[in-house]
Formats: structure tokens, sequence, C-alpha cells
């Protein structure tokens, strides 16, 4: 065990599926900026289906931070093992979906928690902890919890207390064992900001992904002296809101042809990275480059760019915030960046963007 002694509060965990990657991502890393700052141990069972792809949350089944064995040395986390336990063992004899896994779950860990428990994090067990975190917020909300004092956070009732910052309810909850949110909207974008490479580090790619995104982008920058990054969101985008933000492949070739026309100088290249197999005719007048790989490659390219274009999404945030790279948000079809837009990294336009309140700019 490390010799880092955690302040007098709760354990710190964050539980559901709260959207897609970009939203995960950005999620996590609120939480991870909070619980470096106020020293508090977090679980991060949210990000547990993209675990494998980071440095900190693929060495542990609960993903958690700042380490596996800082964490469990934790007297708030052995109260969320036996907890888990519990629910493991309910699994193990009565639940079908989770059955297997968790008779071979039983099989290498101690019901009662010691030092030496086994983090093997494995797909199964990953999904089992998520379904467990369910069970455990229901027992807590039943008040069928005996032992720790577990609080569950959602945001209608967050909202009573007039914040969903999430400094704000770790210390209006300072007296818990376990403290779980439970929904998508709380944040701390303050912290989140200001607190980066603690974050950057826990969510920095494991070295063969890595090495992939860098392969492309040497490709890319071999020819181009700027690397502009496009996100062109489409698929889900064409009913999301009314279609507002979706783009023909057209539109997005003007931007490109405008952002040229703002480096005549320069040889431009662009890497495109969408959920949509685009058309190459449309891009036939440029240096480009269409995607990385999957989804975490394109993600981490987009950060290694320039600059990033693209509409509203937290995908393309995520690059923006982890990169510290400028971001121009496609908020209509009229918007079209000017250099300025493209040459400054501002984290306070960033933090707007969490929230849906860019400005349209023409």
């Amino acid at each position: 065990m490390t010799s880092r002694s955690f302040a007098n509060g709760p354990l710190i965990c964050v539980a559901g599926k709260q959207g897609r990657l970009g939203n995960r991502l950005s999620t996590c890393g609120h939480y991870v900026a909070v619980a470096n700052n106020l020293n508090l141990p977090l679980i991060s069972a949210s990000i547990n289906e993209y675990a494998d792809y980071f440095s900190g949350p693929s060495n542990d089944l609960y993903c958690s931070y700042p380490d596996a064995s800082t964490v469990f040395g934790n007297s708030k986390f052995q109260l969320f093992y036996e907890l888990f336990m519990r629910v493991v063992e309910f699994y193990a004899n009565k639940n079908k979906q989770h059955a297997s896994a968790a008779r071979r779950f039983l099989e290498k860990h101690p019901r009662t928690f010691t030092s030496s428990i086994s983090t093997i994090p494995t797909p199964e067990y990953r999904a089992m902890l998520l379904g467990a975190m369910y069970r455990i917020i229901e027992a807590a909300e039943n008040q069928n919890i005996k032992g720790a004092k577990v609080v569950v956070l959602r945001s209608k009732t967050a909202k009573a207390n007039k914040s969903l910052s999430i400094t704000e309810q770790i210390k209006l909850n300072f007296d818990a064992d376990i403290l779980i949110f439970a929904s998508f909207n709380f944040r701390d974008p303050e912290t989140y900001y200001s607190t980066k490479e603690p974050v950057r580090r826990f969510f920095s790619l494991v070295p063969d992904y890595e090495s992939k995104i860098n392969s492309v982008i040497d490709l890319c920058r071999s020819s181009s002296e700027i690397l502009v990054g496009i996100h062109a969101r489409r698929d889900d985008y064409k009913n999301f809101q009314g279609g507002r933000y979706y783009y023909e492949q057209s539109h997005y070739a003007q931007i490109m042809e405008h952002i040229k026309s703002l480096y005549p100088n320069k040889k431009m290249g662009f890497l495109i990275c969408s959920d949509e197999v685009l058309d190459p005719k449309y891009f036939a007048n440029f240096n480009v480059q269409f995607g990385a790989g999957g989804v975490i490659e394109d993600l981490y390219a987009l950060s290694k760019c320039d600059f990033i274009v693209g509409p509203p999404s937290t995908f393309s945030g995520w690059a923006a915030y982890f990169g510290e790279k400028p971001r121009f948000i496609l908020t209509s079809d009229r918007a079209y960046p000017q250099r300025e837009d493209l040459e400054y990294y501002t984290p306070a336009g960033t933090t707007r963007e969490l929230f849906g309140c860019d400005s349209i700019q023409s």
C-alpha cells in the first residue's frame, strides 16, 4: 500500500452509463479533478466499459483514483467492498444475467476485505460491478443498508439544495461513508479547468493506442504545416434537436476551403473524423486523412491536431480539453471561423460548451 492519507471524508462513487464516450470522459474528468483537490478516494464505475483504453482506469476493476493500492487502503473503500460482495453473492445464487461471473468472482475473492484482494478487470466483472452499483443505490434509497452511511445523489434532489456542484454536494454530505452520484448533471467546471494534469494523466492512453495514433498524426504532418481536426458528427445528429447541427458533407468542405483561405501561405492538412463513412469526392481538393481508426483513436488524434472544428459535442470538447487545443464550434451553418478563433485556447469558452451556451459567430 502507498502511504498517502486521505481526508476524513466519503468514498466518491460515480455510477450509471451517462451518455457515450465524450460525455463519460468529461463527466468523470470533473470527479477526478474534485477528488484530487479534496484528497478523497474515487471509484468511477461509469467509465468501466472504456476503461481498458486508459492508463488509470485500466489498472483495476473499480477504476480507482488516484490508484488501486491507495484507494484499497482506505477504510471507506473496505465498506464499499463488503457491500459489493453482498450483491455478488446475491447474483451467484439468484440472478441469471451475472450468475456465472459472480460465481467465478467468489472463487477468487474473499467475502471480507483483505489487503491482498485481486483486481482482475475482466469485461464481465466490470459489467457486474455496474449492475451491483445499481443494487447498492436501490438499497440505500430504501434505507436497507446497515453498518455504513451510504448517500445517493440525484440531480432532482440536489436541486433542492440549489447546487449541482460536485464540491458543494460533497461538503454537504461529508459525514457519509460512501457518496454515490447517480445522475449525469453534476459538474464542477472551475475545478475541472484549473486541475487538468491529474485528469490528463488518469485518462492518458495505454501505449498500444498511443502508438497507433502517433503513426497517423506523423503521416498527416509529413505533408502539412498546419493540421486541422474536423469532427464531422452526423449519424445521430440527423435527429438530435431536429437536425440543428447536422451538416452536409459539402458544408464541411466549404468550412475547410474557408480555413485554407485564412492561411494562404501554409500547407494545410485535414484529419476528418466522423461516425459515418464519408464520400471522398467532396474532399478531393484537400490534403486529407479520413479517421485514425476506431472511436478512441479518432478522439485522441483530434487532440493532437493544431485546432479542432465541429458541431457542439462533448467528443470534440474532450479532445480540445485533453490536448489543450483551440476549438471552433459550428453552432449554425452560418458559423465560419476566423484566425483568432483557431489560434487561442480558451478554457472558459469550453466551460460554456458543456452547458450549451455557445454564441453564434457569423
